[in-house]
């Protein structure tokens, strides 16, 4: 069997420390990388809620338009009936 030496023992702890470092450097990166991809992840995430709520305003002015229509339609429609009976015109 080996000796266990001093020597040996200090190479093992430079080896298990280089270890250590390689270890840490690739975690660092890791997480590097992870809050990057989650910035671009909020980023499409802000973008994806502005179209939302721009969607939302479209279709608020749509239905706005909408019920401005109908009421035209339906002061139109009481104007005829009103035209109608001066005329003395009976429905068909």
């Amino acid at each position: 069997m080996a000796e266990v030496s001093n020597e040996l023992i200090y190479k093992l702890m430079l080896d298990i420390q280089a270890e250590q470092k390689a270890i840490r450097a690739n975690m660092e990166q890791g997480f590097a990388d992870i809050r990057a991809e989650q910035e671009a992840l909020s980023a499409k995430v802000g973008t994806i809620a502005d179209s939302m709520v721009s969607m939302r305003k479209q279709m608020d002015d749509q239905t706005t338009s909408t019920r401005l229509i109908a009421v035209a339609v339906d002061e139109h429609s009481h104007r005829l009936e009103r035209i109608e009976k001066k005329l003395d015109l009976a429905h068909a």
